[in-house]
């Protein structure tokens, strides 16, 4: 099982985040469509149709950094590392993103760091200074398309399992 945290202040978009991950999980996981499979093939000489891959999902999901960073430490002790974090930056009135974003990153230095937010307080650089390195940081600006979040989930999964 694969575990993603959410963490964001604004109830709104907890729900729509749980919309969108729990939904692959119900779809018995995330399939590349065949277009894409068909896609890979040509790209990377594959031959034949490949069976989808299947990923199965655990979503926590908290409103504040500091809970974020207590979930971390937690599943890191309990070596059930999370593959993915998608970050919210402005959560008021804790921790911010950013802070919350350089606390895991010290405790997990392979989790995914997906930051996720509808504004520009802090410049790329800036993000991936403290959540670095690049290979395992992301932006996305609000809204997010589900097919991103989906997209972004089975990268980071597909990552995580060569670890």
């Amino acid at each position: 099982m694969n575990k993603v945290l959410v963490v964001d202040d604004d109830l709104s978009v907890i729900a729509a985040y749980r919309h969108v991950l729990e939904g692959l999980d119900r779809l018995n996981g995330y399939h590349q469509p065949a277009a894409l499979a068909d896609l890979d093939g040509e790209l990377f000489g594959q031959t034949g149709r490949q069976e989808p891959e299947v990923i199965r999902l655990r979503v926590d999901f908290v409103d504040q950094g500091g809970d974020a960073i207590e979930a971390v430490r937690d599943s890191v002790a309990r070596a059930d590392p999370y593959a993915v974090i998608f970050l919210d930056l402005r959560m008021p009135p804790g921790l911010d993103g950013y802070e919350t974003a350089e606390q895991i990153r010290r405790l997990d230095p392979d989790v995914q760091i997906v930051f996720v937010s509808a504004y520009y307080d802090y410049t790329a650089e800036d993000l991936v200074s403290v959540a670095g390195p690049l290979s395992r940081v992301r932006i996305l600006h609000k809204p997010v398309w589900p097919r991103e979040l989906g997209s972004v989930v089975q990268q980071a999964v597909t990552r995580s399992d060569h670890h």
